[in-house]
């Protein structure tokens, strides 16, 4: 027991931790791309790209799992369980290693199946079962491990046992996907293969993970999730989606809501990192953000930034190099909003980069289906307008913000022309965006919209208000261009 002490003596954070197991993830698999052979089919990039996305997903669940089990089992704080779990987690670079080097092997892994369930679960797949030799000692080594680990802590024989029994049942279910697709081997099963069941399952556990370890964290982190403007980004995927389907009669449904999860997790990587250098401002106007409250620390919020970051880039990847790249320049955008010394935030440009934003999630959808699609001009106006509609309607927000603006040097309508002069200048281009279409088409109804939106700004000072009429606006107006 005098190896577990030392193991345990070195400490990392949850961001720490999140990075260790990425990495040693990523060396396993180097390694199986090294000593295996592995059939590539047209999209060399994509298929490698799923098939590490999809060893990713899988240890991260099973590290996940694992170690809020064992902090059950052990009455442990999650955290110092999950600094024995990375230490022991290089033993998951052995079945490569042992089948690759010392047994030859230069067949890749196949996933178990589910007519070998219970011989993988009860004899750890040695006799009877579809892992190799090198897999079959992992398992092994691993289950040791933790099980050693619970009898150290807990003195408890039974829970020890139980540890084993029920990590080596939940290994055998994640490692079996015919229990839930089925057998197949056609282009659904692998097109969608890691969003189904490793991807969206990640997303379920994580957050189930979260509020487990603490229900207040999970709420603050919830109700900050901007949902008003977040509806807005995902507005403009879908809409990205229809004016494909409207122009080629198609669209793949599934890759598109896909493609709107990218953008909410960039949204909300946005939000993350704007309240933490935006901190300041918020003690003065939003004492009830999470900082502010103290529901999370910033060490915490850049953990989950990071992690919100590597979702929307996986789920990017799956989707298309498109996507993928329009995936990375977002994110910078995002990061540049916020983030000194660019900071754009602090100045007109920053409402010029949502604008761009938007036109990137709309091309999101557009792109979130296969096949090539060639541009038509109504569909260029429209993301035009989307665009525009981005830059103008989002003068209204800084609003809220206008003391701490000033104390931090931001330059927006507020601070240029005070409260009351503000409120009639931004009145003026909501106005002026809302009212494009109105022109472009002689539409009555968008007059009138654009009219109330002035009017609940001024009399109410409300963004949502502005927003949502801005929203209306542009599905009238795609009702106008496409049907």
């Amino acid at each position: 027991m005098g190896i577990l002490k030392k193991i345990t003596a070195k400490k990392f954070s949850f961001h720490q931790i999140f990075y260790l197991v990425i990495a040693i993830t990523s060396v396993r698999i180097i390694v199986e791309w090294t000593l295996f052979y592995f059939p590539i089919r047209i999209n060399v990039f994509q298929d490698y790209a799923r098939f590490y996305l999809e060893n990713v997903y899988y240890f991260l669940i099973l590290f996940l799992v694992g170690g809020a089990f064992l902090s059950r089992m052990t009455r442990n704080k999650l955290l110092t369980v999950m600094n024995f779990g990375v230490k022991i987690y290089p033993v998951i670079i052995l079945p490569p290693l042992i089948d690759g080097l010392l047994l030859g092997r230069r067949q890749g892994y196949f996933y178990a199946t589910a007519r070998n369930f219970w011989g993988n679960f009860f004899t750890l797949a040695f006799w009877q079962g579809d892992a190799s030799l090198g897999i079959s000692l992992e398992i092994f080594l691993g289950l040791l491990f933790v099980s050693g680990y619970v009898f150290y802590i807990t003195k408890n024989w039974i829970k020890s046992f139980f540890t084993f029994f029920i990590l080596d049942l939940f290994l055998v279910i994640l490692s079996t996907p015919e229990l839930f697709f089925g057998h197949g081997r056609d282009d659904y099963y692998f097109n969608n293969f890691l969003p189904l069941y490793y991807f969206l399952p990640f997303i379920m556990f994580a957050g189930s993970f979260l509020f487990i370890y603490d229900k207040n964290k999970f709420w603050a982190i919830l109700r900050n999730t901007r949902p008003v403007r977040t509806s807005v980004f995902l507005i403009a995927v879908f809409l990205g989606g229809w004016a494909r389907y409207l122009t080629t009669g198609f669209v793949d449904l599934f890759t598109l809501t896909l493609g709107s999860s990218v953008v909410f997790f960039i949204w909300q990587v946005s939000v993350i990192v704007n309240d933490i250098y935006d901190i300041d401002i918020d003690r003065l106007h939003n004492v009830k953000r999470p900082l502010v409250c103290q529901a999370v620390t910033i060490a915490e919020y850049k953990f989950l930034a990071s992690l919100l970051s590597f979702l929307a880039l996986s789920a990017g990847l799956v989707i298309s190099w498109k996507v993928f790249l329009l995936t990375v320049f977002v994110l910078g955008l995002a990061l540049a909003y916020s983030l000194p010394p660019i900071r754009l935030r602090k100045n007109f440009l920053g409402h010029a980069l949502i604008g761009v934003s938007l036109f990137a999630a709309y091309l999101m959808g557009i792109f979130s289906s296969a096949y090539t699609y060639v541009f038509k001009n109504n569909v260029l106006i429209l993301g035009v307008l989307i665009s525009l509609f981005g830059m103008g309607l989002t003068l209204a927000k800084d609003i809220k913000d206008i003391d701490g603006d000033k104390k931090e040097g931001v330059i927006n309508m507020f601070t240029l022309f005070g409260k009351k002069n503000g409120k009639r200048v931004t009145s003026g281009f909501i106005f002026a965006i809302l009212n494009i279409p109105s022109v472009m088409f002689a539409q009555v109804k968008i007059f009138l919209l654009s009219l109330v939106a002035v009017y609940l700004f001024q009399k109410y000072e409300s963004i949502k208000a502005v927003y949502l009429i801005g929203a209306a606006v542009i599905l009238l107006t795609v009702k106008q261009m496409f049907l």
